[in-house]
């Protein structure tokens, strides 16, 4: 199926970490087009209107669901970096579903300098109003990395990972991401990354006219690369030959046999219920 729709160019992909994925599962490159996922680009927020910063306090902020471990491992690296900041203290407010699993996994991890507070059931325009208000940084990844661009803050695309992270692991901005990956999964002997240290992160959000211009990159992102229209426009212009009768052909759940083999399976079972 796969290589049937790359004859007719009618599977495009979300973004480059899913194209070499499924290259990987072919075992062959290929030149996939890839049109991003969409978002509402008409509620952003404006990087010079954002809150004061609070002094010698830097507020950081993450989006990530608590049921999933990779979800929650990042949060992990991310204060185990900030532990070894002096000087500095920081606050991250977490927007999750549920607070335990992150409860459990990261307060240990807290000192004086650093302390966690959870935020349940924010979407929308009233996540981004709150990010804008109560955050300097933002890190995340796939949609919720992109609402840090929409509330106008520098936003760093953190990576998900079921293991915890290696010591070098190493941060990017949003807009630094290449073929619009929002995050790819760290393999558990993976070690070289290309990036800034937290320090360095950290030295640039804390100086206002560098962390107004990284913040204003990160919303162009946005912008140019995910708006609703521009997606759109793309999925337009992208010239698919597939038919429904070419997806069918590979496609088992459709075929007239197999829709024969689960009413004669179905017989069966019910004669072996009734003897």
């Amino acid at each position: 199926l796969l290589s049937q729709m790359y004859e007719k160019n009618s599977l495009i992909n979300m973004d480059g970490a899913t194209s070499d994925a499924i290259d990987e599962f072919m075992g062959k490159k290929h030149n996939w087009p890839i049109v991003p996922i969409p978002v509402d680009v008409n509620d952003m927020r404006n990087p010079e209107k954002r809150k004061k910063s609070l002094p010698n306090l830097m507020q950081i902020s993450y989006i990530g669901r608590s049921g999933s471990v990779w979800k929650r491992r990042p949060v992990k690296k991310l204060i185990q970096d900030l532990i070894k900041l002096k000087n500095l203290s920081f606050k991250i407010n977490i927007y999750t579903d549920q607070t335990n699993p992150y409860r459990e996994e990261l307060e240990m991890l807290c000192n004086e300098r650093i302390s966690i507070e959870y935020y349940i059931g924010l979407y929308g325009s009233e996540i981004r109003d709150h990010l804008s208000q109560h955050s300097d940084l933002h890190f995340s990844m796939g949609t919720a990395a992109l609402e840090g661009g929409l509330a106008g803050l520098p936003t760093v695309l953190i990576d998900p990972s079921y293991y915890d992270f290696p010591d070098s692991y190493k941060y990017r901005w949003l807009y630094q991401t290449e073929r619009n990956s929002l995050g790819r999964f760290i393999s558990e002997d993976q070690s070289r990354f290309i990036g800034m240290t937290m320090e360095e992160v950290i030295e640039i959000c804390s100086n206002k006219e560098a962390r107004n211009t990284v913040a204003g990159y990160c919303a162009q992102y946005v912008l140019e690369n995910h708006s609703a229209l521009r997606v759109t426009e793309k999925l337009l212009a992208h010239t698919a030959n597939a038919t429904m009768k070419d997806i069918c052909k590979f496609t088992p759940a459709t075929w007239p046999i197999v829709n024969s083999v689960k009413t004669l399976l179905s017989g069966d079972a019910g004669r072996f219920r009734n003897a």
